[in-house]
């Protein structure tokens, strides 16, 4: 019987019934408001670079980073717990755990961030609202309102850049980073107010209830925060390594073809992940094929096939585009791709390790591939083009070995007696 409904699920799928069409239709609704909220900053940039200073761009760009790895922690990955609630009440009731460990933390740690100076200040500052805006959007995963979603994306795209415009005209120093953690924190304001409750609830604490789903879900506490750690540490360890190795002008050609492929992969996975968590959680697949649908089909293959042939094919045209003094990015660009669209196929697993609870495998094989990559620039004497092919094939088979191990999770738990 289970197999019959798993074997149906997968034709659903990948024939487009109204099961299938609602996955589609949901990752569309992302991907749209996504991306339009990501052109809109993109724009934006043609302005705003003639409005402040490099100075002001590097200061952004190092609050976002700091904060980005503090969010990782701040909410130990337990909004990640939201959509596997069962029902609405639970699903609020963990919400309002998760808040209240991002709050506590803001407070115990503000202090020592006023104290070491401007940039850990605003860096607390954001990873408060981002981590809260991570936990309000994880209930929406829950509920499935996906398009509420998409148009609060472009509505926080279009905040941020009315703010920094705004700003721009004020005597206001760091008016960049203003405008951007003010937009932020309302974000999160409204998505609190709107989504889930009053924004006066943000003043109940529930410190406890969130240590006890710490201790219920070490999974994503434990394993899950230190493996999302390690992986953002292994995305951004070749930059770093190559401008260490290489220098300054071999990692900005890194960071071009980097920012080129992994804008839209990641728009896309990152949409794929949400939708199919909300529908895994509801209903776990038992079977590899149904896990696979949303990307094992003709048209995709063929179509990250053609992507990819033709960025090889295309390189002069690429460079073309860029101008001459991008050659090695635009050597570099269909590599990225290769890597990118390993990372698309492998999603669907991704997503299945946090459902199945298995994070811990995916922290080993992720610090496996950091410490591969670090082996490679310390001992391997590779020119930078040789270097990038290595670390393709790193990454490819960090990719497939998740893939194979989620599967074959799963097939043990199909037979388990």
């Amino acid at each position: 019987m289970g197999n019959a409904t798993t074997a149906s699920t997968y034709r659903a799928v990948s024939r487009g019934h109204p099961q299938g069409f609602s996955v589609l239709s949901n990752l569309k609704k992302l991907v749209f408001g996504n991306g339009l909220a990501q052109g809109l900053q993109l724009l934006s940039l043609l302005v705003l670079s003639r409005l402040y200073q490099p100075s002001d761009f590097g200061l952004l760009a190092q609050v976002q980073s700091i904060a980005t790895l503090a969010c990782i922690v701040a909410t130990l990955q337990l909004h990640l717990t939201i959509p596997l609630a069962r029902t609405l009440e639970q699903a609020q009731d963990t919400a309002q755990a998760v808040q209240s460990l991002c709050v506590a933390l803001f407070v115990f740690g503000l202090p020592f961030a006023l104290y070491a100076g401007k940039v850990f200040a605003f860096s607390a500052v954001l990873t408060l609202f981002l981590s809260l805006s991570n936990t309000y959007t994880s209930f929406l995963v829950f509920k499935g309102s996906f398009g509420a979603m998409s148009r609060f994306y472009v509505a926080r795209a279009l905040s941020i850049v009315g703010l920094q415009l705004g700003f721009s005209v004020l005597p206001v120093a760091d008016g960049l980073l203003w405008g951007f953690v003010i937009a932020e924190g309302c974000a999160a304001l409204y998505l609190r107010w709107v989504h889930i409750g009053a924004p006066g609830t943000l003043l109940k604490l529930r410190v406890g209830k969130a240590l006890q789903l710490a201790r219920q879900f070490k999974a994503f506490s434990v394993y899950g925060t230190v493996q999302e750690l390690v992986s953002a540490c292994a995305f951004y360890a070749p930059l770093l390594l190559f401008t260490h190795q290489f220098g300054e002008p071999v990692g900005g050609q890194y960071a071009m073809a980097n920012r080129l492929v992994w804008a839209p992969v990641v728009l896309v996975s990152s949409g794929m992940a949400q939708v199919l968590y909300h529908s895994f959680s509801k209903q776990t697949p038992t079977q590899v094929q149904a896990v696979w649908a949303p990307v094992l089909n003709v048209r995709v293959v063929l179509g990250l096939v053609a992507v990819c042939s033709l960025a090889f094919a295309l390189q002069d045209v690429v460079l073309w585009a860029l101008g001459p003094q991008w050659g090695l990015a635009s050597q570099w660009l269909p590599l990225q791709l290769v890597w990118g669209a390993a990372f698309l196929m492998s999603t669907p697993f991704r997503v299945m390790c946090r459902v199945l609870h298995l994070q811990k495998y995916q922290l080993i094989l992720n610090a496996l591939t950091l410490l591969a990559m670090g082996s490679l620039f310390q001992w391997s004497g590779l020119a930078p083009l040789p270097m990038m092919w290595a670390l393709v094939a790193i990454a490819v088979t960090e990719h497939t070995v998740l893939t194979a191990s989620m599967a074959g999770a799963m097939r043990r738990r199909e037979v388990r007696p």
